[in-house]
């Protein structure tokens, strides 16, 4: 699997530092914290703990807000002229020049009552999200039957911008989308700030339900 890390904001280092300014103040000026030093113990696993909250937490807001939802679902298969889209692993640039065919090999992987969307993602367009493909209201697992939201994009990261994660995710919901709020989106638009900004264009809960990546590189 191939997944990355993003921490957010240290939202507790003023915490941090009221510890240390008080740590600092009573040491120089208090003869009691001098002798008992051992209370050091205290003020370093403090400042620990905030540290290992921090990082936990805003790995969870980050993956839950801002991140495409990673590798999993063995039942959807997207293939680029031949080439099925695994764990992250490379594929060259002129095997991703047309929109992938998306297959499904069993039944049990859609529910038939329900709808999906299907959208490609760059998750390093510059620290934003770049939409490459989207297509909306499958029904079961007829691709056929999608309307167009996106037209596909073909992935083109620039020189010196290293490797580009391309998310491939197919959402499920409940009803066919609104004409009406479609209608208002403009696919010319394709960068968000954040992902959970893309998904909020659909004004309905659209669920993660498989997802697959690869990667592209100039010049490779």
């Amino acid at each position: 699997m191939c997944y990355e890390l993003k921490i957010g904001t240290n939202i507790f280092n003023p915490i941090a530092d009221v510890i240390s300014s008080i740590w600092t103040s009573f040491s120089m000026g208090s003869s009691f914290f001098t002798k008992f030093a051992g209370l050091s113990h205290f003020y370093y696993g403090g400042l620990f703990f905030i540290f290992i909250f921090n990082f936990y937490l805003c790995k969870r807001i980050m993956n839950k807000n801002n991140t495409p939802p990673k590798n999993y679902q063995k039942h959807m298969y997207v293939v680029f002229d031949g080439i099925i889209v695994e764990d992250c692993k490379p594929i060259p640039l002129e095997k991703v020049l047309k929109e992938p065919e998306i297959r499904f090999d069993s039944m049990k992987a859609l529910n038939k009552n329900k709808y999906h969307l299907f959208v490609i993602v760059d998750k390093d367009a510059m620290g934003k999200f770049y939409v490459h493909y989207c297509i909306y209201d499958i029904k079961e697992d007829n691709i056929s039957s999608a309307q167009l939201l996106y037209h596909y994009q073909k992935p083109s990261p620039p020189m010196g911008t290293g490797k580009h994660h391309y998310f491939c995710i197919l959402y499920e919901y409940s009803a066919p989308m609104d004409k009406e709020v479609l209608g208002k989106i403009n696919s010319n638009r394709r960068v968000f700030m954040k992902f959970r900004d893309f998904k909020k264009l659909f004004q309905q809960d659209i669920v993660p339900k498989a997802s697959k990546c690869f990667v592209c590189e100039y010049g490779h």
